[in-house]
């Protein structure tokens, strides 16, 4: 997924130039979690540390994202952090770390197409998996008059991939 957003630490977004069919192709990595896995796309929600400032930085709305803790490790939050939802375990695959600066934003909804390029870099604790079903109904699922828009979550729930912005055909 290509997008704009600013890069702080080598585990959220690493950018790349590239050479391809006598063009430049600039590649950025984006970091999600899987919440519905479809025929040929998945849907997901993303993981921004938001340049190392948390929900510190203006005109974000902390009441819609949580922070994602390695199991194990104690949530950090910035001086001026406040009313964030309570945090999310990840158990991290080998090799790969989470920033301590990571909030997933459940107020906002990507799809990924199977045809992007994606790596599983870990999954959300068993025991958080409910946390994340009521966060994302309460933020998302919910509008302003707390009416029910639509609902539909599946079992992949618990998948954090990263995606880059190649069509490799390659499915998780």
């Amino acid at each position: 997924m290509v997008g704009d957003d600013d890069a702080d630490t080598k585990t959220e977004v690493t950018i790349t130039e590239e050479r391809r069919f006598g063009e430049c192709i600039f590649v950025k990595i984006r970091w999600f979690v899987v919440i519905r896995v479809d025929r040929d796309s998945c849907t997901c929600l993303p993981i921004h540390t938001y340049g190392g400032r948390g929900v510190t930085k203006p005109g974000l709305v902390a009441e819609h994202h949580a922070p994602l803790v390695p199991e194990g490790q104690e949530e950090q939050c910035l001086r001026g952090e406040s009313n964030l939802l309570p945090a999310l375990h990840v158990i991290v695959e080998k090799g790969d770390t989470i920033s301590g600066m990571a909030r997933i934003n459940f107020r906002k909804v990507y799809t990924v197409e199977f045809n992007v390029k994606v790596c599983s870099v870990g999954r959300i604790t068993r025991k958080d998996i409910p946390l994340l079903r009521k966060y994302w109904y309460d933020v998302f699922i919910n509008d302003q008059r707390g009416e029910i828009s639509c609902l539909y979550l599946s079992h992949y729930a618990c998948w954090i991939n990263r995606s880059n912005s190649y069509n490799l055909r390659e499915r998780w």
